[in-house]
């Protein structure tokens, strides 16, 4: 939780205007960085082991603070570190909707390009994990105010 905290605090303090010149300074895709005020950004992560056949994931619920509002981890049995991405994307999912928060304004961040890019663009479903995301898109028009996007790795450390 301390990393979380001090990721959150980097990012508040690089916010700040330049006593200098009095302008923003660019910010590093590296951080964690808090959503919009009202928006709940989630940051999902699944982790594969080949030698074991398990996949793990974990999601954390974040408001404008960093403040932790949900999160849960969950192990399952998986075959490719994709179809642990796309599990963690639509046990996402489901567990917001069972927190009836299918109404509020959420911010899903994931460092899988390859599964961001699916959910966008159903046309570019990767083959090994079309029954996964075939799920999960069945879901999307539940959410009214949802949108995904890529993170680099390092932005997502809290989940990774």
């Amino acid at each position: 939780m301390d990393v979380v905290l001090a990721q959150v605090r980097t990012t508040q303090n690089s916010n700040r205007r330049s006593a200098k010149t009095g302008q923003l300074p660019t910010l590093s895709n590296d951080v964690w960085r808090p959503p919009n005020p009202s928006v709940l950004k989630i940051n999902i992560d699944g982790a594969f082991q080949l030698s074991s056949k398990e996949g793990s994931m974990a999601c954390l619920c974040r408001d404008q603070n960093g403040k932790l509002i949900d999160g849960f981890t969950r192990g399952f049995a998986a075959s490719s570190a994709l179809q642990t991405e796309t599990r963690a994307f639509t046990l996402t999912l489901k567990h917001m909707l069972q927190q009836g928060r299918a109404h509020d304004p959420l911010l899903i961040e994931s460092d899988c390009q390859l599964l961001v890019n699916a959910v966008l663009d159903h046309r570019s479903m990767p083959w090994e994990v079309r029954p996964l995301l075939v799920e999960a898109i069945a879901l999307l028009p539940c959410f009214s105010r949802l949108r995904v996007q890529h993170c680099r790795c390092e932005a997502n450390f809290a989940a990774d």
